[in-house]
């Protein structure tokens, strides 16, 4: 990558930040980072390449090494029929122990976002200034802070702005799977700084992840209480929609720095002048802490509970699903279907996700279904229960992208049952019904769509063996959160 004005350009700026406060840095930066003319640091863009000579202006004035024979780590990216490069920039601070310093503390944070976009002839923006030009300011500060402490530092640090997060986590996966130098076994903890520009609106900052390594929440809170900063979240569970799942994934213990989605998250709002820049300097200096905290600790280790995510990972979520279809009862002796009716259901749905391959899905769904019948037309008003194993055919970006089929059985408690005129003698309707169910779905980030289909196996009536239900119904969910 070359580009000569870019060096100068971070001179300039180097000038301008030297006299200025923490605070004041980070807005710089930002002012950088988050302009129009970076093309909202999407793939492919010129502005994407500028922010990442910047970064590697930083990381050079600070003194850190480069990863090879520059700071860039180059990998391949294809989506759809284009093929381009992403470039993760890299930079090294050896530790100062003969022995630690061959042990390392990751600190990445995401530097492109989703570019720009042209409405009606104009040209659109989306800036990314907390997601992640905040990560990013923050990421430069902790290498100049970081630097002034290289004697204090046993364990070395790597220093990691990465490309591709935006498009499923790809520059963090590229390192963390073959970045040719370093291997997850020599990998102590990672953290991801993503979205750090909001600490006051939500009022405090998440660590999501600290739990995976052993005492790394009262290690946090203890260093949390010297900055006077409210720790919110220092669980065991690992975030799947940031760069530590690409750690998780070959068991390295890590954490999510986040301070909510208080700003226009994906909105072309999200702008500099939005961020709390005096707060974002607490979250940087405290980071600056912990960091050296970690690289300084005789041991670490993770959690003895902490296994990973990459084999025997376990991962919870839930959200809310919606759907329309049809219903029809058959008559399997005669191989009869009645007319179809209307059919439509609301409810939740809870994701056990058992590894990469094998999901368990429960739902909860107040069902409306019917059919037309000897009776006349039928409705009934049912609360169901189905249960199915999802087998994940396509898996990638920790979960965000699945595609699978999957199978079951379901339980339904007939809560009314509507009839037209009888017509002879009225068969008698059953109040439950148990039936087998098969389908196929996709769970695209928080959205989950499934084409369901339903067979009833204990039949419609109570004095007549031969008509089941059956019906199509396609759901539509959201999902709660990042999951567990």
């Amino acid at each position: 990558m070359t580009n000569r004005l870019l060096p100068l350009l971070f001179l300039i700026f180097s000038q301008a930040l030297s006299a200025q406060s923490l605070s004041d840095r980070l807005r710089t930066h930002l002012d950088f980072l988050a302009a129009d003319s970076l093309d909202g640091r999407g793939l492919g863009t010129g502005g994407k390449q500028k922010a990442a000579l910047y970064i590697a202006e930083a990381f050079k004035n600070a003194g850190l090494a480069p990863f090879d024979d520059d700071y860039f780590q180059e990998f391949f990216i294809r989506i759809s029929l284009a093929n381009m490069t992403g470039t993760n920039v890299i930079g090294v601070l050896e530790g100062s122990d003969p022995d630690l310093k061959k042990e390392y503390i990751v600190v990445g944070a995401h530097y492109d976002h989703v570019g720009y976009e042209m409405k009606d002839e104009k040209r659109i923006v989306y800036n990314g200034a907390d997601d992640n030009g905040s990560g990013t300011a923050g990421l430069m500060e902790l290498v100049r802070i970081l630097s002034g402490r290289r004697s204090e530092l046993k364990r070395s640090v790597i220093f990691i702005a990465f490309d591709g997060e935006e498009s499923g986590l790809l520059g963090s996966k590229a390192f963390a799977s073959s970045n040719g130098r370093f291997t997850p076994a020599e990998i102590e903890f990672m953290f991801s700084m993503d979205m750090i520009g909001m600490y006051k609106s939500y009022k405090g900052l998440d660590l999501k992840g600290i739990g995976t390594l052993d005492n790394g929440p009262e290690m946090a809170r203890e260093v949390a209480r010297r900055h006077n900063l409210d720790l919110k979240n220092v669980s065991a569970n690992v975030e799947s929609r940031t760069d530590t799942w690409s750690f998780a994934e070959r068991g390295v213990p890590t954490a999510h720095a986040f301070t909510g989605l208080k700003s226009p998250y994906h909105k072309p709002e999200d702008d500099a002048p939005k961020l709390e820049y005096e707060e974002m300097a607490r979250v940087v200096e405290f980071m600056a802490d912990l960091t050296s905290r970690l690289a300084s600790e005789k041991d670490l280790r993770a959690a003895p509970s902490y296994k990973g995510t990459k084999k025997g990972g376990i991962r919870v979520q839930a959200g809310a699903l919606a759907g329309a279809g049809s219903s029809y009862f058959r008559n399997d002796a005669t191989y009869f279907n009645a007319k179809k009716k209307a059919e439509a259901n609301v409810g939740l749905f809870g994701q056990l996700h058992l590894g990469k391959r094998i999901t368990l899905q429960a739902e909860g769904l107040y069902d409306f279904n019917g059919s037309d019948a000897v009776t006349g037309t039928v409705r009934r008003h049912s609360f169901t229960v189905p249960a199915t194993l999802q087998l994940n055919l396509l898996n990638q970006s920790g979960g965000q992208v699945r595609m699978y089929p999957f199978a079951g059985a379901y339980y339904r408690q007939h809560l009314q049952i509507t009839t037209g005129n009888a017509i002879g003698d009225a068969p008698v309707f059953a109040d439950t019904e148990s039936g087998i169910t098969y389908g196929l779905g996709m769970d695209i980030m928080k959205f989950h769509v499934a084409l369901t289909f339903r067979r009833d196996m204990t039949g419609v009536y109570t004095n007549e063996d031969n008509t089941f239900g059956s019906g199509t119904v396609l759901n539509v969910g959201y999902k709660f959160g990042g999951g567990l």
